[in-house]
């Protein structure tokens, strides 16, 4: 049973709530995981996949303005220094978008490979922010460059990603960037 154009349109209009949403919802995951004890939760990287998707497959603004609002969304909720979330994340999404004009990732695995990328990149990333807002968070580290923590990111990033592609699906988002080829849809 297909919608009518009307429906189609009421959804897509609804698609950056579902998003923010969506991110609330792994927020509340994690922090209930964390008060379970669970100490791997800590390192899981939230919105990373988020951001990268984001900026794959929005334009500018809309991706800047939902990527600024749930970064500050998981800032309230974290005990980093008031600005290093949302410009991390920030830089991610920009990264991500300037990327997406190049390399538009269509496939599973270059999802995969662009996550893992991204998530060497954000042990980096979050230390130098840090250390400008005249923190001190340690980036040559074994908690900060393990590569457990690196393929854990990649891995839920990947789920994270795909469960995103069937959210914009469920709501007739257009796809903004690549052209998918005939096979190359994920």
């Amino acid at each position: 049973m297909s919608l009518p154009a009307s429906q189609k349109r009421i959804l897509n209009s609804f698609n950056p709530l579902f998003c923010v949403l969506f991110v609330i919802a792994l927020v509340l995951l994690r922090t209930f995981l964390e008060s379970l004890g669970w100490s791997w939760v800590d390192r899981w990287d939230v919105l990373l996949a988020f951001a990268i998707y984001i900026g794959q497959r929005r334009s500018l603004v809309e991706g800047l303005i939902v990527t600024l609002f749930v970064s500050h969304v998981l800032a309230l909720n974290a005990v980093a220094p008031m600005g290093v979330l949302v410009t991390h994340y920030v830089i991610l999404f920009l990264g991500a978008h300037a990327l997406g004009g190049v390399l538009y990732a269509s496939s599973r695995l270059s999802v995969l490979t662009m996550l893992f990328v991204f998530a060497i990149l954000s042990r980096f990333l979050y230390p130098i922010l840090a250390s400008m807002l005249g923190q001190s968070w340690p980036m040559w580290s074994w908690y900060n460059l393990s590569l457990f923590y690196i393929l854990l990111n990649a891995l839920v990033g990947w789920l994270i990603y795909m469960l995103l592609i069937s959210l914009d699906r469920w709501t007739y988002k257009d796809l903004e960037g690549g052209v998918a080829l005939s096979g190359d849809r994920l």
